[in-house]
């Protein structure tokens, strides 16, 4: 009798705790299918509209005959390139979802990963830039000395820019190998201390540029414009 009372309990508990709501509850998507299609119709329209933008000022740049080897030519190419690919990747989240997240490894780098490292890319290319600034009013009358220091910065700058490729393009070999939420992990550790290293010196840059009335002079001599308005 006793065995059949405590069996008779046990299912009695066992019953009642499956038929209990799970201690944390389960929800539904946190943006509704509606909205996240609005979403995604808008950063394509802003994305199209910046590479519509970009393409018209290279075409300017080409009809006027300005200088084409440039650090605006370049960072506009940049900003091509990288409107062209988010254009593409929220174009396939309208058209065919399921396609965006089972791409292959050469798709997959250039949708997710390599819009990133251009935008790494941006960064060093402003930081070069106004490096060499600092460095030619610092030393502009000894030129031996300012090559040293250009040829300095362009290679670290160049290391960084090569590293934050080489990590995320190693990132996306290895994930079909190990397990994909290590390797995502690291691969965003890394990226951020690069990019919070390239943030750092930007603005340290700045910095030396709005103290140095002979840089400021010499960047509105360049582009025509001040320290703030270049910064902003």
């Amino acid at each position: 009798m006793k065995t059949s009372a405590m069996s008779s309990s046990r299912l009695e508990m066992r019953s009642a705790s499956e038929t209990e709501p799970p201690a944390v509850p389960i929800t539904g998507p946190a943006v509704p299918p509606s909205v996240e299609l609005s979403f995604t119709i808008t950063f394509i329209v802003l994305y199209s509209f910046l590479f519509f933008f970009v393409y018209v000022q290279l075409f300017l740049i080409l009809y006027y005959k300005h200088k084409r080897k440039s650090y605006q030519t370049v960072f506009l190419f940049l900003c091509l390139i990288w409107a062209a690919l988010r254009t593409t990747l929220f174009s396939f989240y309208i058209f065919n979802c399921d396609l965006a997240n089972t791409l292959n490894l050469c798709a997959y780098f250039l949708l997710y990963c390599f819009p990133v490292c251009l935008q790494f890319t941006t960064l060093c290319l402003l930081i070069v830039y106004f490096g060499q600034v600092v460095f030619k009013a610092k030393i502009r009358y000894e030129p031996e000395k300012y090559k040293r220091k250009k040829l300095l910065l362009r290679t670290g700058v160049a290391f960084l820019v090569i590293t934050f490729f080489l990590v995320n393009l190693l990132a996306v070999i290895l994930s079909t190998k190990f397990e994909k939420d290590i390797i995502v992990h690291v691969r965003v550790i890394i990226s951020g201390i690069l990019f919070f290293t390239g943030g750092i010196s930007l603005s340290i840059v700045i910095w030396k540029l709005a103290r140095m009335t002979s840089a400021n002079v010499l960047l509105e001599a360049r582009v025509g414009i001040g320290v703030v308005a270049a910064w902003f």
